[in-house]
């Protein structure tokens, strides 16, 4: 961070493509929106290229859970804005890749379920769902990364693994 602070483009080339991946996975868990989830990385990486000094290791947690809030932030944000065009969410849903088979069918249907389930989660408990199943941190980093103790973060969690096992029972039992 201090070579990105200092300028320097080939650290902060080597860091996005280190960290893009586990970000982008983390922003579509919260927009459900690939789209969308891309602007978020982008933007996470335009402020981390513009903050790179804010970084200090000694007062802020690991590395990944302060990127991570921030994309996170940004998602929550991008959520909350009202759509320009309601038709927009609609239009994306319908849009599915042709299936062959039954087989295939079968698979988007499901994927179709789990996105429903998952967008259906208030929006804590997703960003906490996402934080520790797309972007894999531990439990005290994704509470870092959202501002709230363990404690409150296991009971969101807890909360958003009971609601997709309500409303996914069904395909678990198959």
């Amino acid at each position: 961070m201090r070579r990105i602070a200092a300028g320097d483009r080939l650290a902060f080339t080597l860091l996005a493509e280190r960290h893009s991946g586990p970000l982008m996975r983390l922003a579509y868990g919260i927009v459900r929106n690939r789209s969308e989830a891309e602007d978020i990385v982008q933007e996470t990486f335009i402020r981390i290229w513009t903050r790179a000094s804010e970084w200090d290791p000694a007062r802020m947690s690991r590395f990944a859970a302060w990127i991570s809030r921030i994309a996170a932030n940004l998602a929550i944000d991008q959520r909350r804005r009202p759509r320009a065009d309601p038709l927009d969410a609609a239009a994306a849903e319908a849009v599915s890749p042709q299936h062959d088979g039954e087989t295939s069918s079968s698979a988007g249907e499901i994927q179709l379920r789990i996105d429903r389930a998952l967008d259906a989660l208030p929006e804590r408990q997703r960003t906490a769902f996402a934080l520790c199943q797309f972007e894999e941190l531990s439990n005290a980093e994704a509470a870092a990364s959202m501002g709230v103790g363990v404690g409150t973060l296991e009971q969101l969690l807890v909360r958003a693994r009971r609601r997709l096992r309500a409303e996914l029972i069904d395909l678990m039992e198959a």
